[in-house]
């Protein structure tokens, strides 16, 4: 799945997320094993786990710089 996502949107697409709490089937572990051995770079990890989303939502990076 991670391959078929990359070749459609990019790395610069890619976010971390889950369905958490609204599905009984918590897979987050699993996820984050997967994007751990998949091969990513340190910085395309830091992309999916935290830059990416940041760039998509700008607000959540000014209210967490507000909250240091």
């Amino acid at each position: 799945m991670i391959r078929c996502t990359l070749d459609l949107a990019g790395i610069d697409h890619l976010v971390f997320g889950t369905d958490f709490p609204y599905t009984n089937d918590f897979r987050g572990k699993e996820t984050v094993e997967n994007i751990e051995t998949y091969g990513f770079s340190d910085e395309e990890k830091k992309k999916i786990y935290a830059d990416n989303i940041m760039a998509l939502f700008p607000r959540l990076l000014e209210r967490a710089e507000g909250d240091k």
